[in-house]
Parts: C-alpha cells; sequence; structure tokens
C-alpha cells in the first residue's frame, strides 16, 4: 500500500468530507417532501420514508423523531437553514414533542 505524504492527507480529509456533505445534501434535495407544512425531511432517503403525521403513530414515526435531533447535532444542514428550520417545526407540528 502507498504511503500518502502526511501533510496531504488533511487536505485530501476535507476534500472528502466536502463531497460527502455535496452528496448527503443532493440526496436530501431529491427525497424531501415539500407537499407537507412544514417540509418532511425523512431519514431514510429516496422514498424509503414518507411524512408521519402524527410522529406518534407508528414505530417508523417515533424512530423518525429520536434521531432528528441528531440530524440537527450534526450540523450538515447548517444553523438556521431552511432544512434545519423545518426539522424543528416538524417535531414541533406532529406530535414529536410528546415523545419527550
Amino acid at each position: 500500500m502507498e504511503r500518502v505524504p502526511t501533510d496531504s492527507r488533511p487536505a485530501d480529509l476535507l476534500r472528502i468530507a466536502a463531497d460527502l456533505r455535496h452528496a448527503i445534501l443532493a440526496a436530501t434535495e431529491k427525497s424531501e417532501f415539500t407537499n407537507t407544512t412544514p417540509p418532511f425531511i425523512p431519514v431514510a432517503l429516496f422514498g424509503e420514508e414518507k411524512p408521519y403525521d402524527p410522529l406518534t403513530a407508528s414505530m417508523r414515526g417515533s424512530y423518525w423523531d429520536l434521531i432528528a435531533p441528531y440530524m440537527l447535532g450534526s450540523g450538515m444542514f447548517g444553523p438556521g437553514s431552511a432544512r434545519e428550520r423545518a426539522i424543528v417545526d416538524y417535531l414541533q407540528e406532529h406530535g414529536g414533542v410528546f415523545m419527550g
């Protein structure tokens, strides 16, 4: 296995991280539901998951409710972004706050 010079690793990792973020944001854009109020950002992308109303009515909705804070905490969408606001609003407006 070829050794990469130590001084190029940080730049390589930054490029890889930027590429991953770009891919996740593109997948999210293709997967989000804008026909709901507020928009629904699924955890499972590409049609694997539909909006829940209320979140507490199903095990999968309850799972989304538990995972949504990790989507926020990842910083993927950026503080104060429209998607971050949509996740918080969806939690508040579709029964997610009742989960605790």
